[in-house]
């Protein structure tokens, strides 16, 4: 990941709007969501090779300020590959039930373990889940 000057050479934005302005600029951005939301991560990937290709990442800026840095910390590391959420480990960046109480601004050591491990040589993009679980097997062996 890599901060550019100009938007023409990115492949992934970070949009910080409130969400009822940004909806009718990108519909397809909100599709099927009708609860509300602190932000979301809409990653592109190429159906062949599974490699991401780009990223959309909302923030909404209504949310309270102190939730704003956990809500781009989780969506820019789903951008990176690590779409789901946990309903363990409060102080993860995955945790799924956060509340305002829970604020996140760095990474848990798990969550830069499970980082680590998505971006290992050997990790390899459209494993299915036997060839996936086998890989990681041999990423904590060593």
């Amino acid at each position: 990941m890599q901060l550019i000057d100009d938007p023409k050479n990115g492949n992934a934005f970070i949009i910080l709007m409130e969400r009822e302005r940004l909806e009718p600029l990108m519909p397809d951005l909100f599709e099927n969501i009708e609860t509300e939301i602190n932000g979301i991560a809409d990653i592109r990937f190429d159906t062949e090779t599974f490699n991401i290709s780009d990223a959309r990442i909302f923030i909404d800026i209504l949310q309270p300020k102190e939730s704003i840095e956990t809500t781009i910390l989780e969506e820019i590391t789903q951008s990176i590959g690590l779409m789901n959420n946990l309903e363990k480990y409060s102080n993860s960046v995955f945790y799924e039930n956060k509340v305002d109480s829970i604020i996140t601004v760095e990474y848990s050591k798990m969550d830069k373990e499970i980082i680590k491990i998505l971006y290992n040589p050997k990790m390899k993009p459209g494993l299915d889940y036997n060839k996936a679980e086998k890989v990681i097997k041999q990423i904590l062996k060593k």
